[in-house]
């Protein structure tokens, strides 16, 4: 009864995981696609006009950002947690040694690519000058 009791625990355990696991990859692919989409649109959707909206979209493209950030760190949390050895001293630690910096490179590029995408959206809304009024006399 014992066995069984804690392979149900384990089972729901691993299913937690697994919800977790799947909730970060929905809200980073989300936030990476509303990024992607707002910079570059942002032309298009405010012809022009975008200081109206300078800082809430900044602020909007920095909080996607941090989330996308949470969401690897949530994921990679969860990896370390599952597979710790301590837990299943059967298993090598040296076995994850030759992902591991294929791992850490494909974050760092992935945010590096990211945060550029996120500096070319800056650049674009500081250089957008206000449309005028559209009653004025030119």
């Amino acid at each position: 009864m014992a066995l069984l009791l804690n392979v149900d625990i384990t089972s729901r355990i691993l299913k937690g995981a697994d919800f977790v696991n799947g909730l970060a990859i929905e809200l980073i692919t989300i936030s990476s696609g509303i990024l992607t989409l707002t910079i570059t649109f942002t032309r298009d959707i405010f012809k022009g006009n975008v200081q109206k909206a300078r800082h809430l979209l900044s602020a909007s493209w920095l909080s996607l950002f941090l989330s996308i950030l949470c969401g690897i760190w949530a994921m990679m949390g969860l990896s370390g947690s599952l597979i710790n050895t301590t837990l299943v001293p059967k298993i090598d630690e040296s076995v994850f040694d030759s992902a591991r910096l294929p791992a850490m490179l494909q974050i760092l590029t992935f945010l590096l690519g990211i945060l550029l995408a996120i500096v070319y959206g800056f650049k674009g809304i500081s250089t957008m000058k206000e449309a005028p009024p559209p009653n004025s006399q030119t």
